[in-house]
């Protein structure tokens, strides 16, 4: 009996219970609810009045002191020509009571206009800044036109300036009237060689490598075969060279292989070239006479380290190498 009454008891206990869980559920879904319906209302009324200050704030950003009314713009414009047309209207018929002349037929004077009225429009002064004002503006200006201190002193000072000017101008024409001192012209020459006159031996040498341009020869330090347009004289260093003919220099210049060089003109498209020289004692523009020193051997290149000191010697005709040791006299 005990253990029904403790099983009844249990079981009122478990239902009170189900019973307060569903009752606190239902309270929790109602508090929800009214959460969400007050949330709700307060933000559409947040929006609402951020809506309302927005329009007012752009209504106000409208007019902010640049906006232009044409409407009250037209209106000012019409009542100033009126005002405008009301006043001509007024000033005429003022000048017409003062210019009114009455009639011979009653004997009254015209009334006398006043001296000091103008006879012109205010508005002809607006191209007074187009007068010139003379000694400022370009033009000229004399002593007895200056009436003021200011003018005397600046009409002084401009004729200073212009004495100034006219002291050096002829400065400058005393000085470029002067007569200028004859420079002495190179006299030109006419060069014209031929075969006929022969050529005088750059060196006095042996030669180390042959002109050859019908066969190869060998070049010790480059230790191979191939075409020789120059003659190469075996000489010491520090030999003189001389010109082999009358002849003018046309250039001067280094290069890698022939190292330091000669070009001269012998005229009707003869030319030589010397290669490995130093100690120059020509310049390029210079005539040198046949036989005259043009300078010494020197060094040789790496190209010819192994051949010795020489002297690189090049005779062309119209740019085709030729022999010259059938041209030697």
């Amino acid at each position: 009996m005990i253990k029904r009454i403790i099983k009844i008891e249990k079981v009122r206990i478990s239902g009170r219970e189900v019973f307060m869980r569903k009752n606190n559920r239902k309270q929790n879904i109602r508090k929800e609810r009214v959460i969400m319906i007050a949330s709700s209302a307060f933000v559409m009324a947040a929006l609402t009045m951020t809506g309302v200050y927005m329009k007012e704030n752009s209504v106000n950003n409208q007019d902010n002191g640049y906006s232009i009314d044409f409407t009250e713009m037209e209106s000012q414009a019409e009542s100033q020509n009126r005002e405008g047309n009301d006043s001509q209207t007024g000033q005429n018929h003022q000048a017409d009571s003062q210019t009114s002349v009455v009639g011979p037929q009653n004997g009254a004077v015209l009334p006398e206009v006043p001296e000091d009225d103008l006879d012109y429009l205010p508005m002809e002064e607006a191209g007074s800044s187009l007068i010139e004002i003379p000694g400022l503006t370009g033009g000229t200006l004399s002593e007895a036109d200056v009436t003021g201190d200011e003018q005397l002193a600046m009409l002084e000072e401009k004729k200073a300036e212009e004495n100034q000017q006219e002291n050096s101008a002829q400065e400058d024409n005393s000085a470029t009237q002067q007569p200028p001192q004859e420079e002495e012209q190179p006299s030109g020459r006419t060069l014209g060689f031929s075969s006929d006159q022969g050529l005088i031996r750059p060196v006095t040498g042996e030669v180390l490598i042959p002109y050859s341009m019908d066969r190869t020869v060998y070049f010790t330090t480059l230790d191979q075969y191939k075409y020789n347009p120059a003659t190469v004289y075996s000489v010491a260093e520090g030999t003189q060279v001389v010109a082999c003919a009358e002849a003018q220099v046309t250039a001067i210049f280094n290069n890698e292989e022939i190292g330091q060089a000669v070009t001269l003109d012998l005229g009707n498209g003869y030319q030589a070239v010397y290669g490995q020289l130093q100690g120059l004692n020509v310049a390029e523009g210079d005539y040198v006479e046949p036989g005259q020193i043009i300078g010494t051997v020197a060094t040789p290149t790496i190209y010819y380290s192994l051949e010795g000191s020489n002297l690189y010697f090049l005779l062309e005709q119209d740019g085709a190498a030729l022999d010259p040791q059938n041209l030697y006299q």
